[in-house]
């Protein structure tokens, strides 16, 4: 007994071990599979934060876990991201890890993901990220692993479908499923569970279900040979309304084949109106209903790029009839009859037969009934709807939100009936339309909705031709509106998705963009401001080309304000153009001109042509950031300015400029402004010794600019700064770099000690040694650079160079008079060409020893300015920064004396031998 208790324990610490140990073992050839193969099959980037394996979590299986597993899609995709999950967990067959072989996938588990699926207009999707097999037709190429699956299951996730072709969107969020069969077998049953918090759907601009509650238990059976799925055993519920399913969906190729047939399971009325958001999360349970409710219909035929099924959708609603116990009135007397079918799935065949809505809000009733055959073709219609709807009754018949206010009345009555080609052909007196809609009164304001919005009046009616709209007046927050104009080509716009056209008249004593985009939660007062981070695309429809004369008092858009904005704004094809746009802000006035392209909304496109007059500059820099990052130098700006300039590049997902994009130019002008505490500026007159530069008055600058490539480039321009001539060019970064040349024409009354002490000192010692009486020229001519960036430039000047300059004036001087000598010594004899040869080489030495005195003082002065920028350092990195600095001013000090000095001997041994050259002359 005891040596079995002993090998108990021997085999019982051994499996800890390999639990322990095999995942260390086998980690690396695991990882190398899953990079490999996501390398070889994908067209995407995948990645990982943390890896794990583990024994322990599926014994005997071996699991792997990556943790922030994503993956990012490649062109036309790049950046978006397909699939993200926080934890993704694969439970693989240990022993055919072991073996080498294949490797055996035996369940999968996903928490936390976001899986976002993408069609563009132009049909491309972004989950098509596998590479083209190198396989030959017909092959399968072979895998390192098999599917062996027993059970998967999704957590906590969400789904999003964007399809742009089709204009249909969907949001799953709080997605749990569960799928559990053998995969192993050619035939098998997939027992699943599903459920959704919310569920979403949009399509052609209208929400059709809105935080719907999903749940689906469903048996499929799997035909993986044939590749179809066939619906046993299933219930979908959708709120409180539940479906089933039978039939099947078969993929044998790259069609979809499908034969489904659903019906409603249950058929009360009750369960029908849970799919209305503001009934089902209203104490829907309390609800008293009744009436009988009929839903069902199919799909059949085939799907792919060019070919839907057929379809057929039927919902009967007979006697339907709501109310709350603790309110007034009812609903009652909901009468549907809706039959949408497509026989053989070609679109034009589809025909919806709306026979009859009927419906009683209290008192109030609706009549509604449509009829559309031929949509594609040739439209053929026959609609109506009447009725009255007083918007004070609601209250009575659904519990509203507590503070929610709501009256006015609706009123309806339209009709049309014939073919869409009479409209088109106008041959409007064969078409009927005929009637109008008008609201009055109308007040709505809301906890969620607090600035609330009122329609005093508005009035749509309705003739073959167009839709005019009447005196349409309304007002939210402190925002108003009114607006008149007509509408062309609205049922072909409503009924096959035309280009809908109009002209209207805009006017309004102000409108607040503050409170229009602000959320409900914040505060709606019209001095608020709003993050424009908060802000998204505007996108323009594609299918209206809508022209609006506009006149508005002001308008407020985050910490702008614009008055009496005039102008004519168009919108066709996704565009939005504004033409002689004229508005007053930031103390002038504006004139603008130019486009918006929303065509691709991830990256929107601007080209804009203004012509701006007095803006005070001061306003605009801590208004505009744009303006603050091109033109940092504003900031520190009191004036006004005038500009004439053209703008174009793209903006990002908040409608904010991408700087690297923007490119343009124009001219600029100023009258009187004042420029102080700009550090360029201010260290720039420290390294100057000229106080007088830190605060610069200028007046009348007129330069011309332009931007490209993330810098503004300013075009040469001269202008005085401080009573002094200047001449600046150079550019300037939107990431704050700097690079500019300024050449100055200083005064000697305001040339600062230091720098006339230099000059003053070299040419009195080359007076001194060649016996002239050379002075210092007024102005003295410096060019001074700057780099760096707005907050650290650094400073280089020309002072040296411009006593370098008058230096060699003097020994131009003195050679004039070497030459002047020897011309009047031509007739004396040799001894005066001697003479002569020997004040040369006087004037040699005097020339170097001047040198050598100013080289020496010019040395001490620059390494003493270079301590003096390591002193001021403050910090390790300034310090080391201020080092390298300094090593190089040292540097050319040194480079600087040499030349000064070898520049002087040359100039001696040229007299010389222009002497000896000019004594030989004379003896001959």
């Amino acid at each position: 007994m005891k040596k079995v208790l002993i090998s108990i324990g021997i085999l019982f610490l051994l499996l800890i071990a390999i639990i322990i140990v095999a995942p260390i073992i086998y980690k690396d050839k695991i990882v190398a599979l899953v990079k490999k193969s996501a390398n070889e099959q994908l067209n995407a980037q995948v990645n990982f934060d943390k890896f794990e394996l583990t024994l322990i979590r599926n014994f005997p299986n071996i699991t792997i876990c990556l943790n922030d597993l994503s993956i990012v899609g490649t062109q036309p995709f790049e950046g978006d991201t397909l699939t993200y999950a926080k934890e993704f967990a694969i439970s693989l067959d240990l022993m055919s890890v072991i073996s080498g072989n294949k490797i055996k996938v035996k369940s999968i588990k996903i928490d936390e993901a976001l899986i976002n699926l993408m069609v563009l207009k132009d049909g491309k999707v972004n989950w098509d990220i596998m590479k083209a097999s190198p396989a030959t037709a017909g092959e399968t190429a072979p895998t390192d692993y098999q599917i062996a699956l027993n059970s998967y299951e999704v957590t906590n996730s969400a789904i999003r479908y964007d399809d742009q072709s089709s204009g249909m969107r969907v949001t799953l969020q709080e997605v749990n499923h569960s799928g559990h069969g053998d995969f192993t077998q050619d035939l098998f049953t997939l027992s699943t569970n599903t459920t959704i918090e919310k569920t979403n759907i949009w399509y052609g601009g209208l929400q059709y279900l809105y935080n719907v509650k999903n749940s689906l238990t469903a048996d499929l059976e799997i035909d993986l040979l044939n590749s179809k799925y066939t619906f046993k055993q299933n219930e979908l519920k959708l709120n409180d309304l539940s479906l089933a399913f039978d039939g099947y969906v078969a993929m044998p190729g790259s069609d979809i084949l499908m034969d489904i047939k659903f019906k409603s399971g249950t058929n009360t009325f009750g369960s029908f109106i849970s799919l209305i958001p503001a009934i089902y999360y209203n104490d829907y349970k309390q609800l008293k209903s009744s009436g009988s409710m009929a839903f069902e219909g199919f799909v059949k035929g085939t799907y792919n790029e060019k070919e839907i099924p057929g379809f057929n959708i039927k919902l009967a609603i007979q006697d339907g009839m709501f109310q709350y116990p603790s309110l007034p009135a009812a609903v009652k007397n909901v009468q549907v009859d809706l039959d949408v079918r497509n026989p053989d799935g070609i679109p034009d065949h589809t025909v919806i037969n709306l026979k009859r809505l009927h419906v009683e809000m209290g008192n109030d009733p609706f009549d509604a009934h449509m009829y559309v055959s031929t949509p594609v073709s040739d439209a053929n219609i026959d609609a109506a709807a009447k009725g009255k709807i007083n918007l004070g009754n609601i209250q009575k018949i659904i519990p509203l939100e507590k503070g929610t206010l709501l009256s006015g009345i609706l009123l309806a009555d339209v009709t049309a009936k014939g073919r869409m080609s009479s409209i088109e052909k106008k041959q409007y007196e064969n078409f009927t339309a005929a009637g109008s809609v008008a609201i009055a009164g109308m007040t709505y304001k809301s906890n969620t909705y607090p600035q609330g919005i009122t329609i005093n009046q508005f009035l749509l009616t309705f003739n073959p031709k167009n839709v005019t709209l009447n005196n349409c007046d309304l007002k939210t927050g402190s925002s108003d509106l009114k607006a008149n104009g007509t509408l062309d080509n609205f049922l072909p716009y409503f009924f096959s998705d035309e280009t809908l056209k109009g002209a209207l008249t805009i006017n309004s004593t102000q409108i607040n963009v503050n409170e229009l985009m602000a959320s409900s939660s914040e505060s709606t007062e019209t001095t608020a401001t709003i993050d424009t981070q908060s802000f998204t695309v505007v996108e323009i429809p594609a299918n209206i080309d809508f022209s609006l004369t506009t006149a508005i008092g002001k308008v407020i858009y985050d910490d702008l304000e614009l008055q009496n904005l005039q102008g004519n704004i168009s919108m066709q094809k996704e565009i939005l153009e504004m033409n002689g746009l004229t508005f007053n802000t930031l103390g002038g006035s504006v004139k603008m001109n130019g486009m918006y392209n929303s065509a691709n909304p991830k990256e929107p496109e601007m080209d804009y042509n203004l012509v701006v007059s007095n803006i005070d500059i001061q306003q605009a820099a801590k208004t505009l950031e744009t303006l603050q990052k091109m033109a940092p130098i504003t900031e520190r700006c009191a004036g006004n300015v005038s500009a004439s300039f053209t703008i174009s590049g793209s903006l990002d997902n908040h409608m904010q400029p991408l700087l690297n994009t923007l490119s343009g130019g124009g001219t600029l002008k100023t009258g009187k402004v004042v420029l102080s505490n700009f550090e360029p500026v201010s260290k720039m007159a420290d390294v100057l010794k000229m106080p007088q530069y830190k605060q610069l008055t200028l007046n009348d600058v007129n330069l011309s600019f332009k931007f490209k490539d993330g810098r503004v480039a300013i075009v040469p321009f001269e202008t005085i700064l401080a009573g002094t001539k200047a001449k600046i060019e150079g550019s300037n970064g939107f990431d704050q770099t700097i690079d500019y040349t300024i050449n100055l024409s200083i005064p000697q009354s305001q040339m600062g000690p230091q720098a006339s002490g230099v000059m003053n000192n070299l040419v009195a010692s080359a007076n001194k040694a060649t016996g002239t009486s050379f002075s210092i020229p007024d102005p003295v001519n410096v060019k001074v650079l700057i780099g760096g960036t707005v907050t650290n430039p650094v400073i280089k000047t020309g002072l040296k160079d411009a006593a370098m300059s008058i230096t060699e004036s003097v020994k131009e001087e003195v050679q004039a008079l070497v030459e002047e000598k020897i011309e009047e010594g031509k007739e004396m004899a040799k001894a005066e060409a001697d003479k002569l040869i020997l004040e040369a080489e006087k004037q040699a030495k005097l020339l170097h020893d001047a040198a050598v005195l100013n080289a020496d003082k010019l040395t001490k002065e620059g390494y003493a300015a270079a301590d003096k920028l390591i002193a001021q350092a403050k910090d390790p990195i300034s310090k080391a920064a201020a080092k390298v600095a300094a090593d190089k001013m040292k540097k050319e000090t040194d480079a600087q004396a040499a030349q000064l000095i070898k520049a002087a001997d040359d100039q001696g041994k040229k007299l010389i031998d222009d002497a000896k050259k000019q004594s030989a002359a004379l003896l001959q």
